[in-house]
């Protein structure tokens, strides 16, 4: 049986800086790679439709034919599944990262804390100048808190990730027990609000000349209805979760026509959503983030992303993984579907059947990797996912400098193709950037060490250029 290789710890004596090409653990670039272009299958909704249309696929294009297996398909194998192996994968890039300067009896604090400062950075500006969707800055922060848990033991670890996972959860399920509060208090008052209306207006006489001073009656909007908020504060809190969850027309020419604008258009735009998006990722998604993070250091120190379990631990991942996690995602599906995509059903209750069931296919498709890794068959793809997976960061961004360049104006420099291309022609675009990726990553790191990006990022964490050309 033919496998692919894995790292050896560096022993004393060597140079600190980045780690070589002999001593990368090669099933795990395999499994970045897999999964970094796996990402943009779900990313390309928010690139090229309405942003509400990446949960609610209701909004923006069509949602029945073609169209709707294409949602169905990659809501039940890529949604949160690939996010989920990148973020298991940074974890255990943590521990790769700082054990190898501790072995060597080095501190690693600073470095550690000067490489997640500049992602912190480099997202900041890759979420405001360039896409709201940015996924680096929550992981730069959650980065900063796993160096304090990385030497822990892996149940301690599995503990903790299972317990950042239901903050999440919980979180969740009480902000849909408050809209679902809100929305019920909320028609309950219209509707005695009505029936007290409606005789009074038809018992009122239009006869009547007289003018009488009355006292003017107190605003019913201003009654306090629930948790000391006021009927107008609830009709407030319903009507932007709903417009956020189902955009009106206005709403939606507003988000087009600003990014087939100027790029000031564009940036004017875009700022307030990205700070209310990572305040949101923040407060209540980033608990999901750190949960696959431990999961990823678990997993890695018991050699599970190295590719060195049995075959069998990793078929039983696969057959677990894809039996569990597809059924419960399928019944959040159908639970959808019977509610029309109401926005506290889907938002806040049913989407906890792909939150817990991503996290089953998600290991499932590690097994699948994993298993690849070790067989040595498709050798071929696996090089080539793993040359994509050493250009990760590189890839990654070059996903959203092409996307919204082929569905931006970007002030005439884009195509301008956006809510032009349904999902099944989204597709396509996937492929092309899949089938380029594939082959370019491999001719590069041919005559390159790292992608560009990595070699920005590591000089910039070492605070010394690191040698290019090998």
């Amino acid at each position: 049986m033919t496998t692919i290789p894995s790292a050896q710890v560096p022993t004393d004596g060597e140079v600190v800086g980045p780690v070589i090409e002999k001593r990368r653990i090669d099933s795990i670039d395999v499994l970045r790679g897999f999964a970094v272009l796996g990402i943009l299958i779900m990313n390309i909704q928010s690139f090229a439709l309405p942003m509400a249309a990446y949960m609610n696929p209701t909004v923006g294009g069509r949602f029945d034919g073609a169209d709707y297996w294409v949602w169905l398909v990659g809501h039940l194998l890529a949604d949160l599944k690939f996010m989920s192996i990148f973020s298991m994968l940074f974890g255990a890039g943590v521990i790769l990262f700082t054990s190898r300067l501790e072995k060597r009896g080095l501190h690693s604090t600073a470095l550690h804390y000067r490489r997640m400062g500049w992602l912190l950075l480099i997202g900041l500006l890759h979420a405001y100048l360039l896409w709201y969707g940015d996924i680096l800055v929550p992981y730069a922060l959650c980065g900063m808190a796993l160096f304090w848990v990385r030497k822990l033991r892996p149940s301690t670890l599995l503990s903790l990730s299972i317990a950042s996972l239901m903050v999440t959860a919980v979180l969740m399920a009480l902000l849909g027990f408050s809209f679902g509060r809100m929305r019920t208090a909320l028609d309950a008052h219209d509707a005695q609000a009505a029936a007290i209306i409606a005789p009074a207006e038809a018992e009122s006489s239009p006869d009547t000349t007289e003018s009488t001073e009355l006292e003017e009656p107190p605003d019913p909007e201003a009654a306090e209805l629930l948790w000391g908020m006021s009927v107008k504060d609830v009709r407030e809190q319903l009507q932007v979760m709903r417009q956020q969850w189902s955009p009106s027309e206005e709403e939606l020419n507003k988000e087009t026509t600003a990014l087939n604008g100027s790029y000031l258009d564009e940036l004017i735009y875009r700022a307030p959503i990205v700070a209310s998006m990572q305040i949101f990722i923040l407060m209540l998604f980033a608990w999901r983030i750190l949960s696959m993070m431990l999961l990823g250091m678990a997993l890695f120190k018991r050699g599970v992303l190295s590719a060195t379990r049995s075959a069998a631990t990793y078929l039983a991942m696969v057959v677990i993984g894809f039996a569990v996690g597809l059924p419960l995602i399928w019944i959040g599906v159908q639970r959808n579907l019977a509610a029309d995509f109401d926005f506290i059903a889907a938002q806040f209750h049913n989407s906890h059947f792909n939150y817990f069931g991503s996290v089953f296919v998600s290991l499932g498709w590690i097994g699948v990797i994993m298993l690849l890794c070790r067989s040595g068959a498709l050798h071929w793809l696996a090089a080539s996912l793993g040359a994509v997976g050493r250009m990760a960061f590189t890839n990654y961004i070059m996903h959203t400098v092409v996307c919204t360049m082929i569905f931006y104006n970007r002030g005439g420099l884009g195509l301008a193709k956006y809510e032009q291309l349904n999902r099944v022609e989204l597709l396509g675009v996937v492929a092309a950037i899949f089938i380029f990726q594939m082959i370019a990553s491999p001719i590069w790191l041919h005559y390159f060490r790292f992608g560009p990006l990595e070699w920005v990022w590591r000089s910039l964490t070492y605070w010394k250029l690191q040698p290019m050309w090998k």
